[in-house]
């Protein structure tokens, strides 16, 4: 009985004495830095903050907010914001390289994409139109219909009817 009794009173003091020295670090760490008179400054020590660094989403170099673009732990600000935006022929979003349609151009990881995206086929970021292999896009979707005197379905070259036309490997035999 004494020994439950003194495992439980170890049990709740370890338990407080944890729950008291995590609270006020967490507490201290929201109240080490504001913004004064324009300026980033230590709370505690009212001096301005050297170096890089990010208060409420916002870039600061020297407790000055960060000017022009600058890169900090992966991330491209302008002006002291996440840039949004194309920099040097690559796309970013809220400061990193991004995947998406940006200006009738689609981007991955920041770079203009070559390739398919579903069933849609990208060439320099713009919808291609033209033969890759030997399958033929038209606005980055596999064309059906006439190429020329080629005859295309879903891509390939077709060997069948059309119509009253019969078609071998895409070219018109009964001409």
């Amino acid at each position: 009985m004494k020994k439950m009794i003194a495992t439980a009173a170890v049990v709740a003091l370890s338990t407080s004495v944890v729950a008291t020295s995590v609270a006020p670090a967490s507490a201290s760490a929201a109240t080490t830095y504001k913004v004064k008179s324009g300026k980033l400054v230590n709370a505690k020590t009212g001096k301005v903050v050297k170096g890089y660094k990010v208060y409420k989403s916002t870039l600061y170099k020297d407790g000055k907010k960060a000017k022009g673009y600058v890169t900090s732990g992966k991330v491209l600000y302008k002006n002291g914001k996440a840039f949004t935006g194309l920099r040097s022929a690559k796309y970013y979003k809220a400061g990193k390289l991004a995947t998406g349609s940006y200006k009738n151009l689609y981007y991955k990881s920041g770079k203009a994409h070559t390739g398919l995206v579903g069933t849609t086929y990208y060439k320099a970021g713009k919808k291609y139109t033209g033969l890759v292999g030997k399958t033929y896009y038209k606005a980055g979707k596999k064309h059906t219909g006439l190429v020329g005197t080629t005859y295309y379905k879903a891509g390939k070259k077709y060997t069948g009817l059309v119509g009253t036309t019969y078609y071998k490997a895409g070219k018109n035999i009964q001409a």
